[in-house]
């Protein structure tokens, strides 16, 4: 910084709970030792719905607080005059006119605007607009000053809307402060496997191929083997609108287990506590999350940094992330069968699971954690 004068940044964009991995990301920004010693940080913590299903839906509910947050945005840009707006972007049509407003009116009081881009199919989301929004989705991205994408594959989705000259690349960070901590997992004592899927248990995160895949997981696999589905059950999709039959995906898994008479196979938890969280992911074996869809995947390094080794698709910024065979084994989104192969020869395999588990601990303390993700940012708004 120039002299003692810090630069001022509002951030713009929602904190947990719940614990999402856009909301994570922010409240590791907002809360940086690091940013806030460079920067004079202010932050606009939006209003939103409690129940992922509830939003990105166009109802009285969701206008209602969306007024009462751009009414407190125009009063941070008056009362704390930043200099650089910080915020996210959405990739669904109504969460999209939402951020348009804080892009426009932050522009029109003659702002820095730069964006953080956390999701993983914008261009998708772009392609499904008639002609006009398509339109608006121009005028409005033209406004940006700087765009950070969480992979190099990104940037071509926005080359459209976005000069390349405006686009940066940060990868995300495991969103916990883990210097000094060590936490490799203690591996089940016992004979069974676990294997653990945590995320929204919807088909777009990919839990209904998990739960497709298990019938054929115990006709290959003969030793006691258990499955852990954890996560907010989501039925209708919102937000990844293109993955083939996209609603029903809660309903469908739990017809599966019913049909197939896998209630002392398979666990399922909609709610967990931290603690609970933690010894989930300490006390399972393998970890699995085919996702149709991803920015960073989030949930992918936090199971890394309990030293499990990973099934997952190379969507988003995985496959840049991570390395098959060293810290993963990458299948098609909505291929079940693969998905059950690759948890078979994971399964049979202890010393292949022990080798990668240890390279994920590894990478997550060295290259993903929250001091070099920091850095990164601070370097993004002084360039701006």
């Amino acid at each position: 910084m120039k002299g003692n004068k810090k630069r001022k940044v509002l951030i713009v964009g929602c904190l947990p709970p719940p614990f999402e991995g856009t909301a994570k990301m922010i409240e590791v920004v907002y809360t940086s030792k690091y940013l806030n010693a460079e920067y004079s940080i202010n932050m606009l913590s939006l209003k939103k719905r409690k129940y992922a299903t509830k939003r990105g839906a166009l109802s009285i509910v969701n206008m209602s607080l969306n007024i009462v947050n751009i009414v407190k945005y125009i009063k941070k840009l008056v009362m704390f005059n930043p200099e650089i707006v910080y915020s996210t972007l959405a990739q669904n049509r109504y969460g999209f006119l939402r951020d348009s407003l804080f892009i426009l009116v932050g522009a029109m009081f003659g702002k820095k605007i730069c964006v953080h881009f956390y999701g993983g199919n914008y261009d998708m989301f772009y392609k499904q607009q008639n002609v006009m929004f398509k339109g608006y989705i121009k005028y409005v991205l033209n406004k940006l000053d700087m765009l950070i994408l969480q992979a190099e594959k990104f940037k071509e989705q926005f080359d459209e809307l976005v000069d390349r000259k405006k686009m940066l690349t940060i990868f995300s960070c495991l969103p916990i402060d883990i210097n000094g901590i060590e936490n490799t997992g203690k591996r089940n004592s016992n004979d069974v496997v676990k294997v653990l899927f945590m995320g929204y248990l919807s088909k777009a995160k990919g839990a209904l191929s998990v739960a497709e895949a298990i019938p054929l997981v115990l006709e290959k696999y003969s030793d006691a083997i258990e499955f852990i589905l954890c996560g907010q059950p989501v039925d209708i999709e919102r937000n990844i609108t293109f993955i083939p039959d996209p609603d029903y995906g809660y309903t469908k898994i739990v017809r599966i287990i019913n049909e197939n008479k896998l209630d002392n196979i398979v666990k399922i938890y909609t709610a967990y506590t931290n603690e609970e969280k933690d010894v989930l992911l300490s006390q399972s074996d393998i970890f699995v999350f085919p996702t149709y869809s991803e920015g960073c995947g989030l949930v992918v390094l936090e199971a890394m940094y309990y030293g499990l080794p990973v099934i997952t698709t190379e969507v988003g910024a995985l496959g840049e992330m991570l390395k098959e065979k060293d810290n993963c084994l990458f299948v098609t989104p909505g291929d079940y069968r693969d998905i059950a192969d690759k948890i078979v020869s994971l399964a049979e395999n202890v010393q292949k699971r022990k080798e990668m588990g240890m390279n994920n601990y590894k990478l997550v303390r060295m290259e993903y954690n929250t001091e070099a993700f920091c850095q990164q940012i601070s370097k993004a708004w002084s360039s701006i």
